[in-house]
């Protein structure tokens, strides 16, 4: 039981981790990558310790606090996935700022007698 408690405190300090990284102005890729690789091998001891749990053997305490730590980790996925659409939909829009801003340069390259009316 405590191994289980264990493995689920572990999941969620790796997922405020990341969700943490997320919210900065610069976020690691690497540390975001390294803290995935975490919850990866818990998410996996996790499910080695799950089959052989039962729950009949565990107390309601037990169980009331497994049910939180889950509801945590539930939580914290769905601000992880929040985070990463935001920064997605961030780099969609700063990327066809920057397609535009290269395509006008490269118009403005390209002519003898640059129009340079919107500069007015």
């Amino acid at each position: 039981m405590k191994q289980i408690e264990h493995q689920l405190t572990d999941l969620n300090s790796a997922s405020r981790q990341i969700l943490s990284e997320l919210q900065q102005k610069e976020p690691s890729v690497d540390l975001i990558k390294e803290k995935l690789d975490i919850r990866g091998c818990s998410v996996n001891q996790l499910g080695k310790l799950t089959e052989s749990f039962s729950e009949v053997a565990a107390s309601d305490e037990e169980i009331s606090l497994m049910k939180g730590l889950f509801d945590e980790f539930a939580n914290l996925n769905q601000k992880i996935e929040a985070a990463l659409e935001g920064a997605l939909n961030q780099s969609r829009e700063e990327l066809a700022s920057a397609t535009q801003q290269r395509k006008a340069e490269d118009g403005y390259n390209t002519l003898q007698n640059p129009d340079i009316s919107y500069f007015k």
